[in-house]
């Protein structure tokens, strides 16, 4: 069920199903995979494209073991693609040290691997960035309110969480983590002009996290902006590699994008 709710491009529902079957097997490596997968495009309970989330479920999925997956007939476990996925969610957050060792076990898998080295090199030598306070993104600080917003977010306290997210975009305005939680949860309470902002604010910090423009469109196609959603999915579409859910749809989106920009530069 969360595949059929993924693929018709209802990730929220995707989520709950995914979750439902963690905890009726919490054995079950595809289940926790995919779930990790869906999160880190977008999470549930008010909380979009997080990839704190996402490396929680990866966790999981990596320390079940083979032996169970292979006797219950379940789909192998494909370490390279889970240590990909990880890599990927410790470079968004700037944790460039921890992306340098999970990109190295993934380029040990690979065969041709040259691009991926030269990359691995490049985040070794890469400092963290650092807001106007000078402030690490990695601080421990500033994690820590992270994870005190998403464990209140947990709880269903969303008025608190958000206080939380919004002192985080004040005190560390160059971290996208407060952007875009706050902005998620101003998405579910219906607020989305203000989600707008703040997904636009988290864009401009991490613009290489594909996740953030899937929320984009998803929120512009809420607020019947065709045009504006398919050029977000385009975005996305050009970082990822692949569609977030039926093609023809997103294509649709898209071209009524390339129609909006033909007219405005009368072509």
């Amino acid at each position: 069920m969360g595949e059929v709710w993924q693929k018709k491009g209802d990730l929220d529902a995707a989520i709950e199903e995914y979750e439902t079957a963690t905890r009726i097997n919490p054995n079950y490596f595809e289940a926790q995979r995919d779930l990790g997968l869906a999160i880190y495009e977008r999470a549930s309970s008010g909380l979009s494209g997080d990839p704190n989330r996402c490396l929680v479920e990866m966790n999981i999925a990596s320390k079940i073991s083979p032996t169970y997956s292979e006797g219950k007939k379940y789909p192998a476990i494909d370490i390279a693609a889970l240590k990909t996925m990880m890599a990927k969610c410790y470079e968004i957050k700037g944790d460039y040290k921890r992306a340098a060792s999970f990109w190295s076990d993934v380029a040990a898998m690979t065969k041709d691997n040259k691009s991926l080295l030269k990359h691995i090199s490049k985040l070794e030598k890469q400092k963290p960035e650092h807001n106007n306070k000078k402030i690490d993104c990695q601080d421990s600080t500033v994690q820590a309110m992270l994870i005190k917003g998403i464990t209140e977010s947990d709880s269903k306290e969303y008025e608190v969480a958000k206080s939380t997210f919004e002192n985080m975009t004040i005190n560390y305005p160059h971290c996208f983590e407060g952007w875009q939680n706050h902005g998620a949860l101003e998405e579910a309470a219906s607020n989305l002009q203000a989600a707008m902002a703040d997904y636009k604010q988290a864009i401009t910090l991490a613009p290489n996290y594909d996740g953030l423009y899937y929320n984009m469109g998803y929120l512009l196609e809420k607020m019947g902006l065709a045009a504006e959603a398919g050029n977000m999915y385009e975005q996305f579409h050009a970082l990822s590699g692949k569609y977030p859910y039926d093609p023809r749809h997103i294509v649709g989106l898209e071209q009524e994008y390339a129609r909006q920009q033909a007219r405005l530069h009368g072509k």
